[in-house]
């Protein structure tokens, strides 16, 4: 298994009509995609926050204004 690159991670993203990126990766049994990076385990919106914007400050959730939790389009979270 080859490791994940941003590339490949984007480009598992499907966008919809409505605004969400539909991940169409591996998704745990909580409904959020799932992703390793480097050697590390992330729901797949949360590593999409970190590549657009950078680190999460400490204390922040990063959450969707849709709910859909298969949803990783970065512009469509708040944080807080």
């Amino acid at each position: 298994m080859r490791p994940n690159t941003k590339v490949s991670f984007w480009q598992r993203f499907v966008p919809e009509s409505s605004g969400c990126w539909k991940w169409s990766g591996y998704v745990g049994m909580d409904g959020y995609g799932r992703v390793t990076y480097h050697m590390r385990d992330w729901r797949t919106h949360r590593l999409a926050w970190v590549f657009t914007f950078g680190e999460i400050p400490e204390g922040y959730r990063v959450c969707h204004h849709c709910d859909n939790t298969r949803c990783g389009n970065p512009v469509a979270c708040v944080k807080g």
